[in-house]
């Protein structure tokens, strides 16, 4: 029915207009269309999601509605009292910087003679638990067939329902019916109320999330923490927080447990503050509730809570659960394995079996010592032949004495024979075989393991310090965890023997230290290798700039000092990282005392600078009497230098030089202010030789205009069209490296709303590769106070090839208070194989990438052009070192246009999954792609667009994690366009707008909370 369509959409243009509140309908579901729709009409400055019926209504469909429209029905509703999952459910909330207040929620509903008899409202503020205090028509028969009976509940007194800042949901519940197929219709669900823009100086109560829901205890003993964040401005009094019964809180990390917790406000303002929920274990069944946040003035956010304390029983033997696959049990043990595979995955055994304990987002191991007896509550499940708690409901580590399990003594047969699966168990007079004289892991990590009486697996894990051991030789004992293996193809069915660590193997040594340096992805090897190319780009950040004073002719002038206070300290540092990388070439910004750089070279290296910087530095300014920017000595000018290893590295001095010199004029009045003003890219040309191999490099080191403001943004961009427009015309056919400090990122920019300074450079993937971009894909920032990666390293498609994937890396030094005594900037490292320079490759791979649709994670690559192409094979890897192929997809073969493939993983790793692509000619010559990652949780938000170039005027995207998002499509220049969203049945959003959109690029952006997430969309 849209008989209030019209007074909606002349309500929300009013509310434009109007400053202040307005009484108004705030949002409708009309069910409108064909067949129908579940969207919703609201004004302006209100978000709705679509509406929905529980799980547990079934038939659910479209029919005749109130006034001849449409109306929505399902049945299901032969429950005698309020159901969990058997009501039809609305949400709504004001946008940013609004606040709403309620005072009605009304609907029109119909029931079948054997349909529902009663019905109760409530909301999500305290988890669904008690009905809304309402008139006494809440509680009523529905009308049995004939007409639609409105119904209306007043919210106005009810102060939960005033002054809302966040979303809230809204459930009607139906119970009573006499049959199961009993129906029961509903239409124009409408929500009356005020909304405005928030009073800056009123008392504001924060909370994020808004719900906690799925905690679970046993009686007597507290659950597992839960937590939410809680911030405040314009108090005047302290914050108070309390816990609804059979709940606690912790203010401190976990450290104190109250039912009460108050936070004092500072200058009127709480920061946000992690506060830790649990149940406390009291009592028995269902416990929900909702934690009151409140203080003088303001209005109480609430945070609702629902869990479960289930009836002790005692704990399942483990030998019984092993025999349980699929149902939830709960066991305990002592731990057997607690840090030594990882964290996520321990065991734990009792007087029956033992068992692994798998939990995807909680390393429980590194929260128990071996010995300890724990409580374990999950699924049984099976992966990999392997038999294990899936995903952990409750964890508790009882107080009780440590004591270390005692391994079997086993033999071989006893052993393949699988009666000690998931036990910890030692084999003597063994010998270990294999190839090496020190220990791999994970897929190189199997070994034999042989007796007198038979033979048997060894395995190793990634994860165990035995991985880099010395592998003994002669018989031993060998201690582990026994336990059955079958790969995803089902190619064997054993049981392996798995020790945990070098004490389970008498005679391994234990590994050097781990290098001190870190890594961003994690897993990166930066260490030296003399058969490739090793690169690293570093912004110094003012490296040796003293403060001091000049004499000008004039008089002496002061100038302050710049960076890290410490120069001489500074100088130690970056030496000191400097010999931790022994790179091959160093690709330098922000160099202000070359001389101080010079003195610290380590030994073997040269360094170039370039003679073009800043204006603003020039000596003259000096002499003039005044320096609106504030003096500083020519000498200390920031500089982009390059520093190298002679012994690999031949500069050719004659064709090494700024770039663009001769195109801005730097003495002109007023001055050109392109490039900084004057910090001139630099080109570095030398030939390189590594492993026999020599290329000619030109290297282009660039430090760009800083800045997220519209104006910097604008400066950045137009340097970079210069820049490529150079590199293109003069240098089309070089092997180029362009690194340095970006001061942008390339997947978007840190000026808001814009696309990349680097577009141009981006979406030439003909010609350029961006080898840095998975940080940004990875969320790795290059800069201490930033979150976005801004130094990156780009190459020519000459020498794509020539980068190996998977080397890139922002590189975390191991120095004390590094941001503050060395460098905001971390070095960005990369690796090459000059044997791939300038070679063709069987293909040219224009893009590859991968993204969460669902359930699922969707690989897609384009190529350029291809030459005796024979296949494309995904791999997959959990730790982005050890892949295994997942698909096959049959290549062209030859073709000069672009092609575009794809592969599904139907079956994603639960985290962080990596993917990389395999390319194969005719002859068996390959070559890997770039790795790109996908996080497949329930936290990580993600939208992926589903068909780009969008066609037919829809746009249609998949999304994960993304609660009560606001979306909004606007042009390049920040128009907005009104844009609709409806669910599909593939769980994707489609978007549709009024108008017709013309050809052209649009941004379509999600708000959920704090997060943000923008997408480019090209329309045909």
């Amino acid at each position: 029915m849209n008989r209030i369509l019209q007074v909606l959409l002349a309500a929300s243009l009013w509310l434009i207009t109007v400053a202040g509140f307005a009484q108004t309908t705030l949002v409708q579901w009309n069910f409108e269309g064909t067949p129908g729709s579940l969207t919703a009409a609201a004004a302006s400055t209100i978000t709705a999601d679509n509406a929905a019926f529980g799980s547990g209504v079934t038939s659910v469909t479209f029919v005749a509605g109130s006034g001849g429209g449409r109306a929505y029905t399902g049945t299901g509703w032969n429950v005698t009292s309020p159901d969990a999952n058997k009501y039809i459910q609305v949400s709504l909330g004001p946008v940013a910087s609004y606040t709403m207040a309620l005072s009605q929620l009304s609907f029109d509903e119909q029931r079948s003679g054997t349909g529902p008899t009663t019905w109760t409202l409530r909301s999500s503020l305290d988890n669904f638990a008690t009905d809304i205090n309402t008139t006494p028509t809440s509680t009523t028969s529905p009308t049995s067939n004939g007409s639609f009976t409105s119904r209306v509940v007043s919210l106005s007194a009810n102060a939960a329902f005033q002054n809302l800042s966040a979303p809230v949901t809204f459930r009607i519940y139906g119970y009573g019916a006499s049959g199961s197929g009993g129906t029961w219709r509903f239409d124009n669900i409408t929500v009356n109320g005020t909304v405005g823009p928030l009073d800056p100086t009123a008392p504001l109560i924060s909370v994020n999330p808004a719900s906690l829901s799925n905690f679970a205890a046993v009686p007597g003993t507290p659950s597992s923490a839960k937590s939410y964040t809680v911030s405040a401005v314009n108090l005047t009094a302290s914050l108070v927080l309390t816990a609804p019964t059979g709940y606690e809180l912790s203010k401190d990390n976990g450290t104190s447990y109250a039912v009460s917790q108050t936070l004092t406000q500072s200058g009127g303002t709480v920061a946000a503050t992690v506060i830790n929920v649990r149940l406390t274990g009291a009592g028995s069944g269902t416990v929900n509730g909702a934690i009151t946040n409140e203080s003088v003035g303001a209005t109480t956010q609430n945070v609702a809570v629902s869990g479960t304390v289930d009836v002790a029983n005692g704990p399942t033997p483990i030998a019984t659960a092993r025999g349980q696959v699929g149902t939830s049990v709960t066991i305990q043990g002592r731990v057997t394995v607690s840090n030594q595979f990882g964290g996520k995955l321990f065991y734990i055994q009792d007087n029956t079996g033992g068992i692994a304990v798998y939990d995807p987002t909680t390393s429980y191991g590194n929260q128990v010592q071996l010995g300890d007896l724990v409580q374990v509550s999950g699924p049984v499940a099976l992966f990999q032949g392997k038999k294990e708690i899936n995903g952990v409901t409750a964890f508790l580590k009882v107080n009780e004495t440590n004591q270390p399990v005692t391994p079997q003594v086993i033999t071989i047969p006893q052993l393949t024979s699988g009666t000690f699966e998931g036990q910890l168990v030692t084999v003597q007079n063994a010998t270990i075989g294999g190839s090496g004289g020190t220990f791999q892991g994970g897929a190189a990590g199997t070994y034999p393991l042989t007796t007198s009486d038979g033979a048997a697996e060894l395995f190793v894990t990634s994860a165990s310090d035995l991985v880099g051991a010395t592998k003994p030789t002669g018989t031993l004992s060998v201690t582990g965890i026994a336990d059955r293996y079958i790969p995803t193809d089902a190619s064997k069915n054993v049981i392996q023997l798995n020790p945990r660590a070098i004490f389970d193997i008498p005679g391994s040594e234990v590994p050097p230290p781990p290098p001190t340096i870190t890594t961003c992805p994690t897993t990166r090897d930066i260490s030296d290798n003399d058969q490739t190319l090793s690169l690293v780009s570093w912004n110094l950040e003012w490296y040796g700039f003293d403060g001091g004073s000049y004499t000008c002719t004039n008089g002496s002038r002061t100038y302050a000092d710049n960076g890290p206070t410490n120069e001489a300290l500074q100088a130690q540092n970056v030496r000191s990282v400097m010999d931790a990388f022994n790179a091959d070439i160093y690709v330098l910004q922000e160099v202000s005392d070359k001389n101080l750089l010079i003195a610290n070279l380590p030994t073997g290296y040269a360094l170039s600078c370039s003679d073009q910087y800043t204006s603003y530095f020039f000596q003259d300014l000096c002499d003039a009497g005044g320096n609106p920017q504030g003096f500083n000595p020519t000498s200390l000018n920031q500089k982009v230098c390059v520093m190298y290893k002679t012994s690999v590295v031949s500069m050719i001095p004659a064709e090494s030089k700024p770039l663009l010199a001769d195109k801005y004029n730097y003495t002109a009045t007023p001055r050109s202010d392109a490039w900084a003003s004057g910090r001139l890219p630099y080109l570095f040309v030398a030939n390189v030789t590594v492993a026999g191999q020599t290329r000619k490099l030109h290297i282009v080191d660039i430090h760009a205009k800083s800045g997220s403001a519209q104006a910097d943004y604008n400066r950045r961009k137009q340097d970079i069209i210069d820049l490529k427009a150079e590199l293109d015309a003069t240098y089309g056919s070089a092997n180029l490296i362009i690194a340095g400090d970006y001061n942008d990122d390339v997947d978007q920019s840190i000026a808001a709303g814009n696309p990349s300074s680097y577009a141009n450079f981006v979406s030439d993937a003909t010609n350029y590769t961006v080898v840095s971009s998975e940080l940004s894909t990875n969320g790795c920032n290059t800069d201490a106070n930033f979150t976005d990666a801004i130094d990156h390293i780009m190459v020519s498609n000459e020498l794509a090839a020539a980068y190996i994937a998977g080397s890139v890396a922002s590189v975390r030094p191991a120095v004390v208070n590094y941001a503050l005594t060395t460098s905001d900037h971390y070095p960005t490292f990369a690796r090459f194989n000059l044997a791939n320079a300038g070679a063709p490759l069987p293909v040219r791979l224009s893009s590859f990438g991968a993204r969460a649709v669902g359930e699922q994670v969707a690989l897609s690559w384009t190529t350029a052009n291809e030459t005796n192409s024979a296949y494309f094979e995904v791999e997959r890897s959990i730790d982005a070192r050890e892949f295994g192929a997942i698909g096959r997809v049959a290549a062209a073969g030859d073709a000069k246009t672009t092609k575009t493939y794809g592969l599904i993983d139907e079956r994603p790793l639960s985290g962080t999954s990596y993917y990389r692509l395999k390319q194969v000619d005719l002859d068996g010559q390959t070559a890997y792609s770039t790795i790109v990652s996908v996080v497949m949780d329930n936290l990580t938000p993600a939208m992926e667009l589903l068909g780009n170039p969008s066609e037919n005027q829809a746009i249609r995207v998949a999304i994960r994690n993304l609660p009560n998002a606001v979306y909004r499509l606007t042009t390049f220049t920040g128009r907005e366009l009104p844009v609709q969203s409806q669910a599909q049945a593939d769980g994707s959003l489609l978007f549709t707008t009024a108008q017709t959109l013309s050809p052209g690029v649009y941004l379509l952006r999600a708000d959920s909370g704090t997060t943000r997430i923008v997408r480019k969309v090209v329309v045909r």
